[in-house]
């Protein structure tokens, strides 16, 4: 049987065998060709897959960024008009009540001024699947610094509301009470910003700084708590 094989084979011209070569040549090269270009195809998406989510993050640090410093701001002044209330006459728990004050009879008014934080960038990101391309870890932290961001948001929200339907919002009572909620909770999210964002997207520009220094004291209080 193989002799016969062998025979035929001895028997077979060199065209024919240069045919086949040739044959066998091609075919190899077609399937070496489809599969570089798979790979290449998948290259260039894992390379576009990166722009876009580098791109989502610059946005990220720059709303943040933003955000970091309507918070410090909305904090300095809430509680420097607290501090007027509670030096108004009867605020003790013991004084006679004097007449009901008003946000703007106090000297430093300049109305509500909620910080109106924003999440446009971070909420693109996620709808468009960018999300998607950071590891699990990354992911994770920023949706947890936004989810803890959008309390306030919700808290924003609530007080616009507020002021459009309540003529009698700027009643020392109620800033005491919304203006309070920010004070109590704005240090505790740039605290987030520095444990988690900052890790994340310094290198694109995010640098957390607090300026006024007894926010400052009152942040480094809260990441004792987070770290």
């Amino acid at each position: 049987m193989i002799s016969r094989r062998l025979a035929r084979f001895g028997r077979l011209g060199a065209g024919e065998l240069s045919t086949r070569g040739l044959v066998v040549l091609e075919f190899f090269a077609i399937v070496l060709a489809i599969a570089l270009g798979f790979w290449v195809n998948e290259w260039r998406e894992a390379r576009g897959r990166a722009r876009e989510a580098e791109t989502a993050l610059r946005g990220i640090a720059r709303e943040l960024e933003y955000n970091l410093k309507q918070a410090e701001e909305t904090w300095v002044y809430y509680r420097a008009i607290l501090r007027e209330i509670e030096a108004l006459p009867g605020a003790a728990p013991d004084a006679v009540p004097p007449p009901p004050v008003y946000g703007y009879q106090l000297p430093g008014w300049r109305g509500a001024m909620p910080p109106l934080l924003r999440s446009s960038s971070f909420d693109t990101m996620a709808s468009t699947g960018a999300l998607g391309h950071l590891s699990f870890e990354r992911a994770d932290q920023l949706a947890r610094v936004y989810n803890f961001q959008s309390v306030i948001e919700r808290l924003d929200a609530e007080m616009l509301s507020l002021v459009a339907r309540d003529p009698g919002f700027t009643r020392a009572t109620t800033i005491r009470h919304s203006f309070g909620l920010y004070v109590e909770m704005l240090p505790s999210l740039l605290a987030i910003y520095e444990v988690w964002a900052a890790p994340i997207l310094g290198e694109h520009g995010f640098a957390p700084v607090v300026t006024d220094r007894e926010l400052r004291a009152e942040v480094d209080r809260r990441l004792g708590r987070l770290r």
